[in-house]
């Protein structure tokens, strides 16, 4: 390797590192990806000319999460931006037609070179719908050529404006040669002035043409109409890079000895547009871009109350089999397989990420504000964590969060700086950000003192639904999930992650988010799931009476009968080692065969627990009512708070401390088979 070489790849290596460097200081939460990304695309960054085919990375994950972003700014940073195509996959829909002619038109001046090209929105280009079967669209093959192999036969796009008017030119043409019409160098003799008349005036092209005439436009006669911009625009369009020029084609034409020359000619241009080429992008860096439902099951919950660490916690099991998996509701196996294994996945925010993400863009507000305005903004935590509150929706990303940002924040800027002038507060320095009852309270400082303040009403629509109202649903509610986490912390030994008694959700009034192993399911496990279940309605019974008992536990009656039905019908744990049910077509696969036996061994599982909750219930009546006393005033409980309430009963009523678990904890396989002799 010569130096100059060396010296050029050194420089491309170093350019794709500090655009490492700079895109995790841009983008939140995605450290790993950028790093997979980078040493991903390495090889056809240094090497593209070694490429036999496309090197194609997949990305996928939720929507809002960055992925084209992250790909855009990657070309600015490698100073890229030109050689970027990006096609929507979403926007052509059923016109793949359409999708077939933007792909050639935009590709073509890229043959032989080495862009990016990005496939954005890609699940909808689906080959299969929602019942499996094959979608007969021949049109969206060019995608699937350009993923496998990077070499595409295209028609080229020659106009049919110009098509047409070749044709009718060979037409005219070939009947002036049999009218003895002489046209020699380009120039038109005849003694035939209807023929005469009828060449002359024929426009094949236009006369503002973008044609390149580097000798400039000069008036012609009649009988120069050959070898004007009004005809030589016609062929310059249609002829396959033959030509670069007007003056290329003009001095051909003047090689032409006779009419027939210039008719043989004339078909040659229109014989070029009939003929199938072949497009090099076999050195090109396809971006696969999109979102897969199927993988992100939970994104389909938009509950704002949803814990961000628990959705990031189920994005981060999701691996390259659940990813293809999932395209196989949507692709033919076989176009899997193009797609290669390179699967970037995104992963939800954690709840730090998203702090993080606020900090970051009212840091960009200060600065702004700094430079336009001269004004220091100092924001405290209280704002960020309204924000948090008021704008997170775990599910959807960074766009609610930012939208947020800019309507409660961006948009009070232009008002303190009125303010700034009506109050007549002159050479302010500094603004105190800060929030308390439901307003913005500014303060404004001149060398360090404050001398003025005013507050700003913000208007929160979803933190407002979440307030406590201190009704009677509100109690209820309170009690019911107070049962069920004293059912979770007395016989899993799980403290739930938090309690919720005012949601944003119109579907719910409540719930207690109780972790519980999923990968392995056990007899244990199970019983368990049946003993929370039954909390919310013993805990109601027991507190308001029998009498009282709601509809509200319709929905938990329902799961636990379900899970007392698979214990003894499907999984085979009461001492049948067969499966004890049937699918019928169209209907559930829980549509179990009824057996007296089997039935009454579900309902004597339900019962059994029954009697252990109930039982517990009467022995910590006073924890469910110190929980639900909190949870009728407050909406929401955190973790850590109960703990300490916990604890602090077991202290009153001289009870030997619980020793609590999380979902790591809560076997212990391992080590029973290491203690194995």
């Amino acid at each position: 390797m010569n130096t100059s070489a060396k010296e050029i790849i050194d420089a491309k290596r170093g350019l794709l590192n500090n655009a490492t460097k700079q895109l995790k200081k841009e983008f939140i939460g995605i450290n790993g990806i950028i790093d997979e990304l980078a040493d991903a695309i390495l090889p056809w960054w240094l090497f593209p000319e070694n490429q036999m085919r496309p090197l194609i990375i997949n990305l996928w994950g939720m929507t809002g999460s960055g992925k084209t972003a992250l790909i855009k700014r990657l070309c600015m940073l490698l100073s890229y931006e030109n050689f970027l195509l990006r096609f929507d996959m979403g926007e052509f829909g059923a016109s793949s037609s359409f999708l077939k002619y933007s792909l050639t038109r935009q590709l073509i001046q890229f043959s032989g070179t080495s862009p990016i090209i990005v496939l954005d929105e890609f699940q909808f280009a689906k080959t299969k719908d929602e019942q499996g079967k094959e979608v007969n669209n021949t049109s969206l093959r060019i995608i699937w050529d350009l993923l496998d192999s990077g070499e595409l036969l295209y028609e080229p796009d020659g106009s049919s404006y110009y098509l047409t008017k070749a044709k009718k030119v060979i037409q005219i043409l070939t009947a002036a040669k049999k009218n003895a019409v002489q046209i020699t160098n380009g120039i038109v003799k005849t003694n035939v002035k209807e023929m005469y008349d009828t060449i002359t005036a024929f426009n094949f092209g236009y006369q503002d043409s973008g044609v390149d005439r580097s000798e400039g436009k000069t008036p012609f006669k009649d009988e120069e109409i050959l070898l004007s911009d009004v005809f030589c625009t016609g062929i310059y369009e249609m002829n396959d890079n033959t030509f670069t020029s007007y003056k290329e084609i003009v001095a051909h034409i003047k090689t032409l000895p006779d009419i027939q020359a210039l008719i043989d000619f004339i078909k040659g241009i229109l014989e070029e547009q009939y003929a199938f080429k072949k497009m090099d992008l076999t050195k090109s860096l396809i971006f696969v871009v999109g979102n897969l439902d199927e993988a992100f099951s939970m994104s389909n919950n938009i509950n704002p109350d949803i814990d961000a660490d628990e959705f990031r916690r189920f994005t981060l099991k999701i691996n390259i089999s659940d990813i293809k998996t999932a395209l196989q509701s949507r692709f033919r196996n076989e176009q899997i397989a193009r797609l290669g294994n390179n699967h970037l996945i995104y992963h939800a925010f954690s709840h730090k990420n998203f702090e993080q993400l606020i900090s970051m863009h009212l840091k960009l507000i200060a600065e702004t504000a700094k430079k336009k305005f001269k004004l220091k903004i100092q924001f405290t935590q209280a704002v960020k964590d309204m924000l948090y509150s008021e704008g997170v929706f775990p599910t959807q990303g960074v766009r609610p969060i930012i939208s947020t940002i800019r309507n409660l924040v961006e948009s009070i800027i232009t008002k303190i700086i009125l303010h700034i002038s009506e109050a007549n507060l002159q050479n302010v320095d500094t603004l105190f950000w800060d929030f308390a009852n439901d307003e913005f309270v500014i303060s404004f400082i001149r060398n360090e003192k404050t001398i003025g303040k005013r507050n700003f009403v913000v208007l929160q629509k979803i933190n407002s639904l979440r307030k406590s109202n201190r009704s009677d649903l509100q109690a209820i509610v309170a009690v019911h999930e107070a049962g069920h986490a004293v059912a979770a912390m007395m016989f899993a030994k799980v403290l739930p992650e938090y309690i919720i008694t005012r949601t944003v959700d119109s579907e719910s009034n409540g719930f207690a988010y109780i972790l519980l192993p999923e990968e392995i399911i056990t007899y244990r496990l199970l019983k368990d799931q049946i003993r929370i279940g039954l909390g919310g309605y013993l805990a109601e019974a027991l507190i308001f009476g029998t009498e009282n008992n709601t509809t509200g536990v319709r929905g938990d009656l329902e799961k636990l009968t379900l899970i007392a039905h698979q214990i003894v019908r499907e999984y085979g744990m009461m001492g049948d080692p067969f499966k004890i049910n049937i699918h019928q077509y169209g209907g559930s696969p829980y549509q179990f065969t009824f057996t007296e036996t089997h039935e009454k061994q579900a309902q004597q599982i339900i019962e059994q627990c029954r009697i252990e909750v109930q039982s517990c219930f009467e022995q910590h009546k006073k924890l469910i009512i110190i929980i639900a006393k909190y949870l009728s005033n407050n909406s929401r409980l955190n973790k850590e708070l109960l703990s300490d309430m916990v604890n602090d009963y077991f202290k009153a009523e001289k009870i030997k401390p619980a020793q609590f678990t999380d979902i790591d904890g809560y076997y212990d396989f391992r080590k029973k088979i290491d203690l194995l002799k």
